[in-house]
């Protein structure tokens, strides 16, 4: 549960992963990797995928990539992310 509790507290402005180079090169990996899923998706028409398999596909990378970048980019970076828990203001805009 401590792990878990770290991910979270991660996403507070303020705070961050710890080696957030290696996370944002993993981040960047990541996007490649559901960019080239994404190709593929295309080419599955001919492996007798239909069009509504595709659309379920499509959405599928969509909603993982989107919600890896969105955690990704909070959470290894102090400058953006969930207000902090003690509700103080970090005086950003």
């Amino acid at each position: 549960m401590n792990k878990i509790g770290a991910l979270w507290r991660a996403l507070q402005a303020g705070e961050q992963l710890a080696n957030s180079v290696t996370w944002k090169n993993r981040q960047i990996a990541a996007n490649a990797v559901l960019a080239i899923l994404g190709l593929v998706a295309v080419f599955m028409p001919s492996l007798g995928a239909s069009h509504e398999d595709l659309e379920s596909i499509a959405a599928g990378i969509a909603v993982v990539g989107g919600m890896l970048n969105t955690y990704l980019t909070a959470s290894t970076s102090r400058t953006v992310g969930l207000p902090p828990k003690d509700g103080t203001d970090t005086g950003q805009a």
